[in-house]
């Protein structure tokens, strides 16, 4: 008889689930983070374009100064080093072809009218601050910001 009590005695059980299980929680909560992680840093390097692209559409002097728009776009991610390309070209009003022209007098020679536009390319190498099997160990961010110059 005291062996069949011994078959069905349930002391432990919660203990051994736990110990099966902690592990998967673990790893799901830290997978968790890291996901966070990227996504908080995506965000922060997309609104860095953004923030560049706002100092440089203020004028045609501002849209140039890329030592300028290189700072505001950086400051959005003081902790991290962003690398920052900003550029500008003009394109064609009313045209339908979206051809984009490097310098003014190509604009004027094929358009009646046209506008400076400035684009703000950021991107940021990013390693995973806990190392969780499926994810990368690092992934480069990037962001876009294009913004038409003020007269």
């Amino acid at each position: 008889m005291k062996t069949m009590r011994w078959i069905c005695d349930e002391e432990g059980q919660d203990m051994v689930e736990l110990a099966l299980v902690a592990p998967l929680l673990i790893l799901l909560f830290m997978g968790v983070y890291v996901i966070g992680y990227y996504a908080y840093y995506a965000i922060e390097v997309r609104n860095a374009a953004h923030a560049g692209a706002i100092y440089a559409m203020q004028s045609s002097t501002t849209a140039t100064d890329t030592g300028n728009i290189t700072l505001y776009s950086q400051r959005d991610v003081p902790e991290k080093n962003i690398t920052v390309t900003p550029s500008n070209y003009y394109v064609c009003l009313g045209a339908l072809n979206g051809t984009h022209y490097t310098a003014a007098t190509d604009a004027a020679a094929s358009c009646t009218s046209y506008q400076m536009m400035v684009r703000v390319q950021t991107s940021l190498a990013l390693d995973t601050p806990l190392a969780v099997p499926g994810l990368p160990a690092s992934i480069t961010l990037s962001g876009n910001s294009v913004m038409e110059v003020q007269n």
